[in-house]
């Protein structure tokens, strides 16, 4: 996943940007330099706030749903102390506090902040030769010098991303700035007198040629993404230039050969989890088949040079982290095993004497870790509380807190929360976190939403946060989080490369059915066991969860009430998202834009099949995908169908600002409490939303919908 920064693309935007720049005696950014992270833990238990959820703060970036990638705590060369950077969103700034903060590993010392600051990095991926960016935070990674006295990370401010170097001893700090363009990635020189750094020189240079193009027009051609905007992209990837700066003068020169792979290898080190070395000893992983998707197999080389194979389960499956301890005698690592992957393992091998030893198998989530010492420190979450920072003893599997900076959940009333394991249709295994109302004795049946696509760690909001699982349950509705089953086409070893996967999952629409099975059986579950009402059930999702959800709505009539995220890759997208997209859909099996077939779009299109979808559906989208719903939402109008849709400025598929987020979160609570409950919320400034869902509500009972409930 490639990194860029959130670009001033509208006027919008460049209003935030000059905001943030003003200086933070203005009382609305003294929020900021006021936070703390080390708030204790309240002694009276209380009800859940969307506030709550909303401020959690996140440790290497703004609290997001666990994805993996380069652990976020930096440890001094002594040892002794861990540095990383806490953030949390602020609603009423719609930014982010920063700070970065070191704890004493040694001693359990008082954590401290030394530096504040910084603006929202964003990630993109390359998607068919595109860079696209796609909303998620980057996890920033400080890195000390090797004396320890300094720690040098990545900082956005003023709207360019720099490296921002602090005194560990006074907190003093100062800006490394580039010329060249954003710093992508950076390393210490050997001495601690140098930093050296990538920049994005090259795609610098090739924006300002786009700029330039527009006064004779813009070509449409595979540069284009019509659905985010009408200006060409650079084509992906663009190589970085890399530069070494002199700490004490200044003075910036282009990297020599043997700097640039001190730069690239530090960057490959933060990135990849399945490698491990010490001396002679290494560690890594290999598949099993040749499909993209099969398991993967533990390949070790002892530290006398000699390789060792391993035939127990525990060395083929899932990794998430390698380590060596004792020079070289002892490899720890983690795994993702049992059902669908839903417990995180811990292993501990001597290579030289036998097998692996489980020292730990968990449901928490333990991921991003680092070797300290002799133990392993981590982020851990569960289902209900967020990440915090443990250690783990390998000899033992014991897990010791040594840092909390959501401790207020501790004291919050979250109702009950219960992992659930079923298969589908298929036979593939399912697993989804039930979550019941605070109090609920199951003396009834509960209105109940289904939220998707992964149930992974602490129950935010499912992919996306936006469908708030603990908020749902204070209202009265039972949640399914649900994680999807394995991917369909991982049944066939034999398809070797992603299109192929994607061409096998196409077919039919496997893939979506076995998800929908997922679902439905999922549901059935709760409804047999008396907990939900199956004429008060909701589905959300975003992504593949809002595929999977507009699949349900076509093919099922389980729903009385829905909302998605994004909408809608049908029919319509080859125009709407541009030529790579319209010849990379062909390669992996779809029918070309025109003329439509119209058959093999009718189990997917909300087009195709407008004049039936009378599900009540809320959209709630960013502005880069909301192009895709204009056929959609034209359609079901057309048919008086209940349908309202909302779109985010300046946001991606993942949406970034906070602001947003905390509108999304009430109106979902709102919609849903509408249309399965009966209630409105009597806020003044709620009695337009109210009266056109009442509009909504009233077309939807004369077309005959038998989903009608109880007016408010």
């Amino acid at each position: 996943m490639r990194v860029t920064q959130q670009r001033a693309t509208s006027g919008y935007v460049r209003l935030l940007l000059l905001l943030m720049s003003i200086v933070a005696a203005h009382p609305a950014w003294s929020r900021c330099t006021d936070w703390t992270p080390f708030a204790k833990r309240s002694a009276v238990t209380r009800p859940i706030a969307a506030s709550d959820l909303l401020g959690i703060a996140g440790i290497g970036r703004p609290d997001s749903e666990p994805i993996g990638g380069p652990s976020p705590l930096a440890i001094s060369p002594d040892g002794e102390t861990a540095a990383f950077l806490i953030a949390r969103a602020d609603t009423a700034t719609n930014r982010y506090c920063q700070a970065l903060v070191l704890i004493d590993l040694k001693n359990s010392g008082p954590p401290r902040i030394v530096d504040r600051g910084g603006d929202f990095i964003m990630t993109e991926v390359v998607a068919r030769g595109l860079y696209i960016p796609n909303g998620f935070p980057r996890q920033i990674v400080p890195v000390w010098s090797a004396d320890g006295r300094s720690i040098a990370y990545l900082r956005r401010a003023h709207g360019a991303t720099h490296i921002r170097l602090v005194s560990v001893a006074t907190g003093k700090a100062r800006d490394i700035i580039s010329q060249a363009g954003d710093v992508a990635s950076f390393a210490w020189m050997p001495g601690d007198k140098r930093i050296g750094f990538a920049a994005e020189a090259r795609r610098h240079m090739m924006e300002r040629q786009i700029n330039a193009a527009s006064r004779r027009g813009w070509l449409y051609d595979e540069r284009v993404t019509p659905n985010t905007s009408w200006r060409p992209q650079p084509k992906a990837p663009v190589a970085n230039s890399y530069k070494v700066v002199t700490l004490a003068s200044g003075r910036v020169t282009d990297a020599t050969d043997q700097e640039v792979r001190l730069i690239r290898a530090n960057a490959d080190r933060a990135a990849n989890p399945e490698k491990a070395r010490a001396g002679e000893a290494s560690a890594s992983t290999e598949p099993t088949a040749p499909s993209p998707l099969s398991a993967r197999r533990l390949q070790v080389t002892d530290r006398n040079g000699r390789e060792v194979r391993c035939d127990q389960p525990a060395c083929t499956g899932t990794f998430a982290g390698m380590w060596w301890k004792g020079g070289g005698t002892t490899l720890i690592f983690l795994k993702r095993e049992g059902w669908d992957h839903r417990y995180t393992a811990l292993y501990r091998w001597l290579p030289a004497t036998g097998a692996p030893r489980r020292m730990l198998r968990t449901d928490d989530l333990l991921e991003r870790c680092q070797m300290h010492l002799r133990k392993l420190l981590c982020l851990h979450e569960t289902a209900t509380h967020p990440a915090d920072i443990v250690q783990i003893a390998p000899q033992t599997g014991k897990i010791e807190t040594l840092f909390d900076p959501n401790q207020a959940f501790d004291r919050l009333d979250l109702g009950h929360v219960k992992r659930l394991t079923w298969r589908n249709a298929l036979g593939l295994e399912v697993y989804g976190d039930l979550v019941l109302p605070p109090g609920y004795r199951g003396d009834r049946p509960l209105p109940t939403i289904v939220t998707l696509y992964h149930s992974r760690g602490f129950l935010r909001g499912g992919t996306g946060n936006e469908y708030p699982v603990f908020l749902f349950a204070q209202r009265g509705f039972a949640v399914l989080s649900i994680e999807r089953p394995a991917i369909f086409a991982e049944r066939f070893p034999e398809l070797t490369t992603f299109d192929a996967i994607n061409a096998a999952d196409l077919e039919n629409w496997s893939e979506r059915r076995s998800v929908q099975s997922a679902i439905a059986t999922g549901i059935e579950r709760l409804v047999t066991r008396g907990i939900a009402d199956p004429r008060r059930l909701g589905i959300t999702g975003l992504s593949d969860g809002a595929s999977a959800a507009r699949f349900a709505l076509i093919n099922s009539d389980l729903f009385a009430a829905a909302s998605i995220s994004s909408c809608c890759v049908d029919e319509s997208a080859p125009a709407l998202a541009g030529p790579a997209w319209a010849e990379y859909s062909r390669k992996i099996g779809y029918p070309p834009a025109y003329p439509v077939d119209n058959e093999f779009w009718r189990p997917y299109s909300f087009v195709r099949n407008a004049r039936r979808m009378d599900t009540p559906l809320l959209l709630q989208l960013a502005d880069s995908e909301s192009l895709y719903a204009l056929p959609t939402i034209t359609a079901l109008r057309q048919y008086h169908q209940p349908v309202e849709m909302r779109v985010f400025p300046d946001e991606f598929h993942i949406k970034w600002q906070p602001a947003h987020r905390a509108a999304i979160y009430q109106t979902n609570l709102d919609w849903f409490d509408f249309w399965l409950n009966g209630k409105i919320d009597p806020a003044p400034e709620k009695t337009d939303e109210y009266r056109r869902w009442r509009r909504l509500r009233a077309n939807h009972q004369q077309n005959g919908s038998t989903r009608s409930n109880r007016d408010p």
